[in-house]
């Protein structure tokens, strides 16, 4: 299925790019090497614009070597409304020396719940970068691809869904 291709192909890359960390290091690529937290607040632009409506999304994120992230999304430009509790875990890398961009890529798991009419899983995976504004504020852009069945008792099928957010956070 081609579905299954682009996983495939997604996570090749993935390994391909985390294998390669070490050897462009000396570029300024490196594994994260400090911890902090995050609190960010995102909006999908294009599903915005589509339905009307804002496509927002809150998450609190511990970041270190590895990060871990706790949020929710709600969409109610769909019918019946969307909303979800989600996290996600990962790897992070950073690019500069003096004001870092942080780049990372991981998997998310998440519950979606459409009103009292529906509920159902969430599982995709996630990449993103962070620009440093100041030492406490960023702004990024991440991209989600999740596999979705919260339309079963809808009488919809499955699906993937492929999404893009721009954020904005603070570090503490």
């Amino acid at each position: 299925m081609k579905t299954n291709r682009q996983i495939i192909t997604f996570i090749a890359v993935t390994i391909v790019s985390l294998l390669s960390f070490n050897a462009m290091a000396q570029n300024g690529l490196r594994i994260n090497d400090t911890e902090y937290f995050t609190f960010s607040a995102s909006i999908d632009p294009r599903a915005s614009i589509t339905e009307k409506t804002a496509d927002i999304v809150a998450e609190i994120e511990y970041v270190g070597a590895i990060y871990a992230k706790a949020g929710v999304e709600y969409f109610p430009g769909t019918t019946p409304n969307y909303f979800d509790v989600h996290g996600a875990v990962g790897l992070n890398a950073m690019i500069g020396r003096f004001n870092p961009t942080r780049i990372y890529t991981g998997i998310r798991l998440g519950r979606i719940f459409r009103e009292n009419k529906s509920r159902g899983e969430l599982f995709g995976l996630e990449s993103g970068i962070d620009f440093p504004i100041t030492e406490k504020l960023f702004i990024g852009a991440r991209a989600t691809y999740d596999y979705r069945n919260d339309g079963i008792p809808l009488g919809w099928d499955s699906y993937w869904r492929a999404s893009g957010f721009i954020r904005i956070g603070i570090k503490f």
